[in-house]
């Protein structure tokens, strides 16, 4: 990935790293993107190996990766 492109996925890592999750609507309204590059954005970390979706389609939610979650969201995920 390009500089740019960290810099744009920045706020979705973070919010998925303290919300555990993160939904397109949520992408949206962070970004301030369509649906369509709000999901290519997740897309795009998922590709990476950096996180992973859940649920269905139109309902998906993404969670990072364990491996690439901070401490905090590790105690967090471990406790569900």
């Amino acid at each position: 990935m390009k500089q740019a492109d960290y810099e744009k996925l920045f706020p979705i890592v973070v919010h998925m790293e303290v919300a555990g999750q993160i939904s397109i609507k949520e992408a949206m309204d962070l970004t301030g993107k369509s649906k369509t590059i709000a999901w290519r954005y997740l897309k795009m970390l998922v590709d990476a190996g950096v996180a992973e979706a859940k649920g269905e389609t139109d309902n998906s939610t993404y969670v990072l990766k364990v491996e690439y979650a901070t401490s905090a969201s590790k105690a967090s995920v471990s406790t569900k």
